[in-house]
């Protein structure tokens, strides 16, 4: 375990994403704090499923200050996730919260910056118990709202401020109208037409960080990017896949195996044989006729004297593995051999 921690903190952990926080807290009652929360490593990814020790402070100042309150936790993490009960091993006074406080998280005592600002709280203790309001119309996500937090009501999702953009708490995806937004300039925003922030009235790009990726582009076939967002990708993409329109076991299209030259007619195919004399490329192989291999001669002997198919122009080799038998050789006597390709054994002897 010990191994473990000190790999992340080599590593360095990435942003705390905090959830939308229920408060508990009674009037002159220790008050709990229902904290979620996702811990990162520096190259955005969630850390390892484990158990860690994380302290949380709550300070007077966003930066330096001095700490009202320290609790340290042994908290379970998966998928980066995590959920405590702030207060639960110290209690939390509601005198932490007669000012702006913020909230600090350590792991093997390095801090996560920046603290969260727990701007609502003190209101929170007056009233006794409250929940983040939900909202589409949030504070302007700055610098100076940084670890603000609240609650997306037409996304339905907490969100928190990273000093530039409001962000979904549980994929740090973007929150609110930003969510709306065409990141890419592809003319497609990740929303859909009933989403009250939708901004072109079009169907969602299902990948609004890439410009070949929308709704309205054609599938590349071998790229492994749904370029469509129907929901298929390369080959397993009609738009990529093979037809057979004329049934003949061979398709047509860029992931097809075997393509089809003519998937009008059914004779025509990889599989079929060269027709000699149709004019047409039977095989699919790019030759037609005489220029095709199965209608041309082919001399395997090299004796000048050729075989093969219909295509062939003048004596035919009878024997084309044989240079010494061919049309014109001599005639060799009791050898039981056709050596001059006339029909004849042996004539003439």
């Amino acid at each position: 375990m010990n191994h473990s921690r000190r790999s992340l903190v080599t590593a360095g952990f990435g942003l705390f994403a905090l959830a939308a926080a229920v408060i508990i807290a009674t009037a002159g009652v220790p008050s709990l704090v229902n904290y979620q929360g996702r811990l990162l490593d520096n190259a955005g990814d969630p850390v390892p499923d484990s158990t860690y020790a994380v302290t949380f402070r709550i300070y007077d100042d966003q930066v330096i200050g001095a700490a009202v309150w320290t609790e340290t936790q042994n908290i379970t993490v998966s998928g980066g996730l995590f959920h405590v009960l702030l207060g639960s091993l110290n209690p939390i006074d509601d005198s932490v919260f007669r000012d702006d406080r913020w909230l600090s998280v350590e792991v093997d005592n390095q801090e996560i910056l920046p603290r969260t600002r727990l701007a609502s709280v003190p209101n929170a203790l007056q009233s006794g118990t409250v929940f983040f309001a939900a909202t589409d119309t949030p504070l302007p996500c700055v610098p100076s709202t940084r670890g603000l937090l609240y609650y997306d009501g037409s996304q339905n999702e907490p969100c928190y401020c990273d000093g530039t953009n409001w962000r979904q708490l549980d994929n740090g995806g973007l929150c609110g109208p930003a969510l709306c937004l065409d990141q890419d300039a592809d003319g497609y925003d990740p929303c859909n037409p009933g989403d009250p922030d939708d901004t072109d009235g079009l169907p969602a790009d299902c990948n609004d960080f890439q410009p070949t990726v929308n709704p309205g582009a054609a599938e590349i076939c071998d790229d492994l990017l749904d370029n469509d967002c129907d929901g298929f990708t390369d080959c397993s993409d009609l738009d990529c896949g093979c037809t057979d329109l004329d049934g003949d076991g061979y398709g047509v299209g860029p992931c097809c195996a075997s393509g089809d030259c003519d998937d009008t007619n059914a004779a025509i195919n990889p599989g079929a044989s060269e027709i000699c004399a149709d004019g047409i490329d039977n095989d699919c192989d790019g030759f037609t006729d005489c220029a095709d291999f199965e209608c041309g001669c082919t001399d395997a002997d090299g004796d000048g004297y050729g075989a093969g198919g219909p295509c062939c122009v003048g004596p035919i080799d009878c024997d084309d593995s044989d240079p010494s038998i061919y049309p014109g050789s001599v005639e060799v006597c009791a050898d039981g051999i056709d050596n001059d390709c006339d029909g004849s054994v042996d004539e003439g002897c």
